[in-house]
C-alpha cells in the first residue's frame, strides 16, 4: 500500500461475504492508524 492515500481493497468475486467484510475492516483499521499517526506527527 505504499503511495496510496487510502487503503485499496481488492477482493475476488469468488470471495465470501465474510471475507469481503473482513477486508473492509482491515482497511478501516489501517486508515484509522494512519490518520492517528499523522495527527500525532502534526501535534
Amino acid at each position: 500500500m505504499h503511495g496510496a492515500r487510502v487503503p485499496i481493497i481488492l477482493t475476488s468475486r469468488a470471495d465470501s461475504v465474510q471475507t469481503r467484510l473482513a477486508s473492509c475492516a482491515v482497511a478501516a483499521l489501517v486508515a484509522k492508524a494512519r490518520c492517528e499517526n499523522l495527527n500525532r506527527a502534526l501535534a
